[in-house]
């Protein structure tokens, strides 16, 4: 799902997103951060990261091992806590 911004809808909340009937992976590409992983990842296969990772959070600056570090860190903690999908 891309946009101005991540999950663009009344209250917030992606849930327009959620469809247990459809086999089509949803990723996530606008927005994503690690503080927001919480919210994201319960309710996407995956995500699209570019600019969260970079010097400042500026596009066009080269990658920020900090940054990518602290992104994986979060991104597997926040997928251990997640329900298996059976």
């Amino acid at each position: 799902m891309s946009g101005a911004a991540w999950a663009v809808v009344p209250g917030g909340h992606a849930a327009f997103w959620e469809d247990p009937a459809s086999q089509t992976p949803v990723f996530a590409n606008t927005g994503v951060q690690a503080d927001r992983l919480a919210e994201i990842l319960p309710v996407a296969d995956g995500v699209i990261v570019g600019t969260s990772l970079k010097v400042d959070g500026i596009t066009w600056n080269p990658a920020d091992p900090a940054r990518a570090r602290r992104f994986t860190e979060t991104a597997a903690k926040v997928r251990a806590s997640l329900p298996v999908p059976s």
